[in-house]
């Protein structure tokens, strides 16, 4: 008998559970269905500014980091206020972990520019050499 009343203890508290379940998905599909019909009311803002680091491509401008006269590394850290975007001066050591890692990408990514630079000019200069040998055999 102690069996039977646990098991309908059980039961009434699963059911119990299961009916706030329901409520509370009822109450989130309502809350996203309202967000969502006030997303579609809202009008949009097809004029948004852009950070001064990215393009017109949407491709982001790889810059060496600045040093200030401190040691520090200044990042620009983009903040929104609603629809505003605003951008504000972060002054990182340039011995913290952050600041090496961000001076030893801007070198390899400056070094990785250098050795594609070489591969490409080295390309152009024997097709331009295959070119002239050509032109030197036949005419």
């Amino acid at each position: 008998m102690d069996d039977s009343v646990q098991l309908l203890a059980a039961q009434a508290q699963a059911a119990e559970q299961s009916i706030e379940d329901e409520e509370f998905e009822a109450e989130l599909k309502k809350l996203m269905i309202e967000s969502l019909e006030q997303r579609r009311t809202e009008p949009t803002n097809r004029n948004v500014e852009l950070p001064s680091t990215v393009s017109i491509l949407g491709k982001t401008e790889r810059k060496a980091p600045e040093v200030d006269g401190k040691g520090n590394i200044v990042f620009k850290l983009l903040t929104r206020k609603g629809a505003k975007q605003q951008s504000k001066a972060l002054f990182v050591p340039s011995d913290s972990a952050l600041g090496e890692h961000a001076l030893t990408a801007t070198s390899d990514l400056k070094k990785e520019q250098q050795d594609i630079k070489k591969i490409v000019l080295g390309y152009e200069q024997r097709e331009e050499d295959a070119v002239g040998n050509y032109f030197y055999q036949y005419y």
